[in-house]
């Protein structure tokens, strides 16, 4: 009993864990993080044969009339959700070309050879 706490623990604090190295957005933070344990949870619960005959269930009857205006609100909700998620911070690295590339590893080169000349200097 107690390592299965101890087990549980640690996986919640994993979750939280890579939640926060991927959101920097506190709320959406929490909610991934509430998410991940909701499905980890029914995942541990319920039969995954029941899990996959109510997803495939779900595929068929999505176009039936009677379904069809609750699943454009859900994806509608989804978009309006995804949207509100601000985007990762983009780093653009300058292109290096063969040239440029064979031009620092001379410059390397070199000082490396100038650091040897004042080591012996030096000695």
């Amino acid at each position: 009993m107690r390592w299965s706490f101890k087990r549980t623990h640690l996986s919640c604090l994993f979750v939280r864990l890579i939640s926060h190295l991927y959101f920097e957005n506190f709320k959406i933070t929490t909610e991934v993080a509430l998410l991940l344990l909701t499905s980890a949870t029914i995942l541990l619960i319920v039969p995954f044969k029941y899990i996959l005959a109510f997803l495939l269930m779900d595929l068929f009857t999505r176009e039936f009339e009677f379904r069809r205006e609750m699943v454009k609100k859900f994806i509608s909700f989804l978009k309006e959700r995804w949207d509100t998620v601000p985007a990762a911070p983009v780093v653009v690295l300058p292109f290096e070309s063969d040239e440029s590339r064979t031009a620092i590893q001379t410059r390397e080169t070199t000082e490396q050879d100038i650091k040897k000349k004042l080591e012996k200097w030096q000695e």
